[in-house]
């Protein structure tokens, strides 16, 4: 499901390189730069949510109804990333694609920390609380960049870039210093 999540944000891309009427790579890279950065964004937030699910469950487990019934819900979410996509960096994405896409991605980065919290796959240690919040940190991260989009909506999914202080973050919240 992955590679057709991700091939499928890439579509609409392959459709406008074989436009007859492109002059050049720079001028398709020039015309299409928002896209092939949402693009690029997509994938990575994609690959980024696969591998954390995959971590997950790596380790053999009896899983309970409820997780399961979480994990579709992750299932949808990264099922709806491509649409979400598509919408910003198309016509709609003055009419709240970004928005949409911004949302997608948190409920997304939600129901993923929900879907780990219920499978309790990690011991309950004495600095758990510490490690919900870090846990936390990138959705945080996030409302942070949809609040920037929303009142600056000429800075698009540029504003998603504050995600890359998520290390950084709960790395601090869990009390060792940033590297």
């Amino acid at each position: 499901m992955r590679a057709i999540a991700i091939t499928r944000i890439v579509l609409p891309l392959v459709d406008k390189a074989g436009d007859p009427d492109a002059a050049s790579v720079l001028q398709f890279a020039q015309t299409n730069g928002y896209a092939l950065v949402a693009a690029v964004t997509s994938f990575a937030a994609i690959g980024a949510f696969w591998l954390r699910h995959h971590t997950l469950f790596s380790r053999p487990a009896k899983f309970s109804p409820i997780v399961l019934k979480v994990n579709f819900l992750w299932l949808a979410c990264i099922v709806c990333i491509p649409v979400a996509t598509i919408l910003d960096v198309g016509p709609a994405r003055n009419r709240g694609g970004t928005s949409l896409y911004v949302m997608t991605i948190a409920a997304t980065m939600t129901s993923s920390l929900v879907l780990k919290k219920c499978a309790a796959l990690r011991d309950r240690r004495p600095d758990a609380r510490r490690a919900d919040l870090a846990d936390w940190s990138p959705v945080l991260l996030l409302v942070s960049g949809a609040v920037a989009v929303r009142f600056a909506p000429q800075i698009g999914l540029f504003g998603l870039s504050i995600l890359l202080l998520t290390r950084p973050v709960e790395r601090l919240v869990r009390g060792r210093a940033p590297a």
